[in-house]
Order: C-alpha cells, then structure tokens, then sequence
C-alpha cells in the first residue's frame, strides 16, 4: 500500500471511530458524510464498511449497529 493510500485509510479510521465514539448512533451515510467533509476528498460506502469491519476485528473495538436508532455505537466501556 502506497504511503497516501496508508495515510487516508488512518485518517479515515479515526474520524469513523471518533464520529461513533460521540454518542450520536451515526449511520454510515453520515460517516460518509463526516470523513469527506473532514478529508475532502470521496470515500465508497463499501470502503466504510471494510473499516467498520477493520475495526471491530483488528482493532478490538466492539462496535454494533442499532436498528431502532439507525446508527453505530461502541458496545463496551472500554473505549480505545
């Protein structure tokens, strides 16, 4: 992976992990929203869902999705 490419996806990872850690229950549509409006530049709704899934399996994070609020949150206390 290519230096930029490897800063991006950092760059990305935080500002998903963050926008969840808020408390705000954001839906993946809103994560889009946050991370081209943070990084100006475009991100697929499949790349989100790798990193959701790179976070929850690499990172540890215990991120779940809820159906009644239409939106992430970290499950555990333990946030990293």
């Amino acid at each position: 992976m290519r230096k930029k490419q490897t800063y991006l996806m950092i760059e990305r990872l935080n500002i998903v992990q963050k926008s969840i850690e808020s408390g705000f229950y954001p839906s993946v549509t809103l994560l889009r929203k946050n991370v081209m409006d943070r990084l100006g530049t475009e991100v697929s709704l499949p790349t989100l869902y790798r990193e959701l899934s790179f976070l929850r399996n690499r990172c540890g994070i215990d991120i779940e999705y809820d159906s009644y609020r239409h939106g992430y949150y970290i499950k555990s206390a333990d946030l990293i």
